[in-house]
């Protein structure tokens, strides 16, 4: 895997409230929204995502990426882990969206990260800053560069 840069672009206000409308993607694709929520822990902590080893860039508190990927089969969705990277396979069904969070966690050294498939009747109120308060924004993807951290 290479790393993504530390910093994290952010979308144009018309991209992130297109976004936000959740719109179905097309019928031989699926829609993956990755998001990390508004934590004090590990707040100032950035890891890099992947989807199937493509970079789709780092996070910090309230951002998010949205990815369409091949519908109808599996995804290894990735992120940087404290010592190794923490990776959960999805199947996704075309013309569906999927949700996963990212979360900093506790570490021995640094704070790990780990990533977990979140309901859609969940991840959206929480997307739209309807939970805690916390306005997301939506990064731009990739910004790779060779190296972890």
């Amino acid at each position: 895997m290479t790393g993504c840069s530390s910093s994290v672009s952010l979308v144009s206000n018309s991209e992130l409230e297109q976004a936000k409308k959740f719109i179905p993607p097309p019928p031989d694709k699926s829609g993956i929204y990755i998001y990390r929520q508004n934590r004090f822990i590990g707040g100032g902590v950035r890891r890099g995502l992947w989807i199937d080893n493509e970079c789709i860039g780092r996070t910090k508190n309230a951002i998010f990426y949205y990815h369409e990927v091949d519908g109808d089969k599996e995804h290894n969705i990735s992120t940087e882990g404290e010592f190794e990277p923490y990776t959960i396979v999805i199947y996704t069904e075309s013309g569906k969206l999927y949700f996963v969070e990212q979360k900093i966690v506790f570490g021995l050294v640094i704070g790990g990260s780990e990533i977990e498939l979140i309901d859609e009747k969940q991840a959206k109120p929480i997307l739209l800053g309807l939970s805690r308060g916390s306005p997301f924004s939506m990064a731009n993807k990739g910004n790779c560069t060779p190296g972890l951290l």
